[in-house]
């Protein structure tokens, strides 16, 4: 969809972070065409869960897509984001992970 080619640069750069796991869901989305996506614009998940029915977006209580959740290492949601990562929003995210890092 276009919010997750338009807040894929900002991915990409969470990949790029040390202690950070970036893990993808691909939610409902024919695996070849994603496969073929991310070799185009860079694969930034070190791991990618099909989620071919949408059971893990219900089980996360996901009601747009993309949507970010930012998990510390206890398994504690630290914030969550409905919608494409903007700018402004990328800068939160990264004081918030910078916080858990200390």
């Amino acid at each position: 969809c276009k919010p997750c080619r338009d807040e894929h640069r900002f991915i990409k750069n969470f990949s790029n972070k040390e202690n950070i796991n970036v893990v993808g869901i691909n939610y409902k989305d024919n695996s070849q065409k994603t496969i073929k996506w991310l070799k185009k614009l860079g694969n930034p998940y070190s791991n990618v869960i099909l989620d071919k029915n949408g059971t893990i977006a219900i089980d996360w209580g996901v009601y747009g897509i993309p949507e970010t959740f930012i998990v510390d290492k206890k398994g504690v949601i630290k914030y969550r984001q409905a919608g494409p990562i903007s700018d402004e929003i990328y800068k939160k995210i990264n004081l918030i992970i910078n916080e858990i890092e200390k």
